[in-house]
């Protein structure tokens, strides 16, 4: 057998699991990108919107709506879509775009956590079994966090376990993988969303008692990894609350249209305008923009 053809058989048997979860989570989400509806009333709207403010006036700290800071949320969901519009224009297939892939790299994971855990088998039911969950379904279709917060916690996971190996020969790679993954929750969640994971090792500690405290903090590097949480996350709190007043001047902009969730594809409904300032330099006044996209 040539040597080609024979690397090319290894590299698919190396990498079934990893080809086939991702081959079955992409014919999944990748197709509802671009599905109608489109853009959905309320939380889908708001959440575009924001993140076209954030590109358009250029103010990538703090989230605006009708010019009016919106402290509510953590704001690394918005710079996500921002940068996708960045790269793909204004769309609503684009507020989406970056959410299809977060699922898809929360099968994967999951399946590769699974394959170190049980075995390739465990691997490809865990993976898949995911991708066709209703919830993730649905989290593709609505622009919220949530997905993405469970990449945070399972990724934090799976670096706490491989941490706590004492055979792991790539012990940096999974700490900055543990503390990245609790900064970036921190960003998209708040605090919450350090604590589902460290309530979850601190339960699986107390149960197995796998190492002393002396062992857990030479492995782990508790303090190291506070300060690389706060170096990622901490920046941003700062500075938002310095930057929480409103522009000077706002003129009002055009709606746009979105289709609610249960209209057909062709129906939609005229959402109220929302205000895209964009700073015009040194002036200090606002513009706006007209309409938001559609597919």
């Amino acid at each position: 057998m040539p040597a080609g053809h024979s690397g090319t058989r290894g590299f698919l048997h190396r990498f079934r699991v990893d080809l086939l979860v991702l081959l079955v989570s992409c014919c999944i989400f990748l197709p509802l990108v671009v599905s109608p509806p489109h853009l959905m009333d309320d939380v889908d709207a708001v959440q575009a919107q924001i993140a076209r403010n954030m590109l358009q006036s250029g103010d990538w700290v703090t989230a605006r709506l009708d010019g009016i800071a919106y402290l509510e949320k953590s704001p690394l969901i918005y710079w996500i879509m921002a940068a996708s519009f960045r790269i793909f224009g204004v769309h609503d297939w684009a507020a989406r775009l970056p959410l299809a892939f977060i699922n898809i790299a929360l099968c994967w994971i999951t399946a590769r956590f699974a394959v170190w855990a049980f075995g390739r088998r465990a691997g490809i039911y865990s993976g898949t079994i995911l991708a066709t969950c209703i919830g993730i379904f649905l989290f593709t279709r609505i622009l919220i966090p949530d997905a993405a917060l469970t990449l945070t916690v399972v990724l934090a996971l799976w670096s706490f376990l491989r941490l706590l190996d004492s055979s792991e020969p790539r012990r940096t790679t999974w700490f900055l993988a543990l503390y990245t993954s609790l900064a970036c929750g921190l960003l998209l969640k708040g605090l919450i969303a350090a604590v589902f994971p460290i309530a979850i090792a601190a339960i699986y500690l107390l149960i197995t008692r796998e190492a002393s405290v002396r062992e857990l903090a030479k492995r782990l590097r508790p303090f190291s990894g506070l300060a690389l949480v706060l170096l990622i996350a901490a920046p941003r709190r700062t500075s938002t609350g310095r930057c929480t007043a409103a522009p000077a001047s706002i003129t009002a902009s055009s709606g746009f249209t979105s289709s609610t969730s249960t209209s057909s594809a062709s129906s939609t409904s005229v959402i109220p305008a929302t205000t895209i300032p964009s700073r015009d330099s040194g002036s200090g006044s606002c513009t706006s923009s007209g309409s938001f996209p559609g597919a």
